[in-house]
């Protein structure tokens, strides 16, 4: 018998014509339980064939590749999917190589869904999902990001479990689900392009204070010793000045250029912030600290 061409009127008909040609109440009470017996029957096979022919919607998780030391996207794809409005899904990870970071919808869900995580059990995490624009099609239905803790070459388990659906009319959505193992790569490192110009600003930071320091004028160089006497303080240019002991001349670079001798006057040609411009018996120009000299 199939069920798909039995029609219960011609059950009925065959019943009561039955009933009549016997004209027994006996005979109609025994005819009455094999029709009620038949459309049972009838029923059970047609409703197995329904749930049968349903197509089952398949989730699973995505086979990406994750970086070591990075947070990661592990998308969680929906295939054939046809006016669900509302799911449990549970995704199962491992604490030790894996740590749960967040949760984004993927493309799939309305950006007014209600989407509820329980993140609270290391190795799991509750997701409820309600919506009032209907899931149907295939793609991302889950953004769930992890911080890779296993090192290059492990490999992390994401799965799925006690995954349910519903549709728009109340009814169980019947559903396969799919695990994944990932693979874990080496962490890229940073950027060629990034080092090259930390290095190229390093340079130029020791070139530019180089050039700096040779415009300084003149040098802040300590003095090397005291006069022996100490007189009036020296004069401005064209002025003369002398010294108690040997003092070196410095030249802008703080070089040593040459050497002032006690006993002699020096003819100061310029001055500038405390410093003066001499030149010495062997007819070295240099500067001297206004401390280390004598008017």
């Amino acid at each position: 018998m199939n069920p798909d061409t039995v029609n219960p009127a011609h059950l009925i008909t065959f019943s009561t014509t039955t009933c009549r040609a016997k004209g027994g109440g006996l005979v109609r009470r025994y005819i009455s339980k094999i029709f009620v017996s038949m459309v049972a029957v009838v029923v059970v096979m047609a409703a197995t064939s329904n749930a049968q022919a349903q197509t089952p919607v398949n989730v699973k998780v995505d086979d990406v590749e994750l970086e070591a030391g990075a947070i990661d996207t592990v998308p969680v794809v929906i295939t054939g999917a046809d006016g669900i409005v509302a799911m449990h899904v549970e995704i199962t990870y491992d604490p030790a190589v894996l740590q749960w970071d967040s949760l984004e919808n993927g493309d799939l869900l309305s950006s007014n869904s209600l989407v509820e995580v329980n993140p609270d059990t290391a190795g799991t995490v509750i997701v409820g999902i309600a919506t009032l624009e209907p899931v149907s099609g295939t793609g991302p239905l889950l953004l769930p990001r992890f911080s890779v803790l296993g090192a290059e070459g492990a490999t992390a388990t994401v799965g799925l479990q006690n995954v349910a659906a519903w549709d728009e009319n109340g009814f169980d959505v019947l559903i396969q689900t799919q695990d994944q193992n990932l693979a874990i790569a080496g962490g890229s490192g940073p950027p060629i392009l990034l080092i090259a110009l930390i290095v190229g600003a390093v340079v130029i930071i020791g070139i530019a204070a180089r050039l700096m320091k040779g415009r300084r004028t003149p040098p802040a160089v300590a003095p090397t010793s005291t006069p022996a006497t100490v007189g009036p303080a020296p004069g401005a240019a064209g002025s003369q000045v002398f010294v108690n002991q040997p003092v070196t001349l410095l030249d802008s670079q703080q070089n040593p250029v040459g050497q002032l001798q006690p006993g002699q006057f020096y003819t100061v040609m310029e001055e500038n912030a405390g410093w003066y411009a001499v030149t010495d018996a062997a007819g070295n120009s240099g500067w001297v600290s206004a401390t280390m000299v004598n008017r």
